[in-house]
């Protein structure tokens, strides 16, 4: 998923389903600020979830963020409704 825009008739289930991936890797994020994650895992699995996670980060900017992204996708809806933004 946040490979990129499809143009099949199953983009906006596929934008709800980025839309909820997006929303729990920002909760993760939030456990990662914590320091939950510093006492429980050891250096190199922290190293390769923050790697993870700036892969997500690079693969939703380039479909969700800037001048070409569709500001009314579902995966906004979807972040506003599990993270509460507006």
């Amino acid at each position: 998923l946040l490979r990129g825009r499809i143009s099949s008739a199953s983009q906006e289930s596929h934008e709800t389903v980025d839309g909820e991936l997006s929303s729990r890797i920002f909760r993760l994020i939030d456990v990662m600020d914590s320091g939950f994650h510093n006492t429980r895992y050891n250096e190199s699995s922290r190293q390769k979830l923050d790697m993870a996670v700036l892969s997500f980060f690079q693969s939703f900017r380039k479909v969700f963020v800037g001048e070409q992204a569709m500001h009314s996708s579902k995966v906004y809806t979807r972040l506003s409704e599990n993270m509460g933004l507006q």
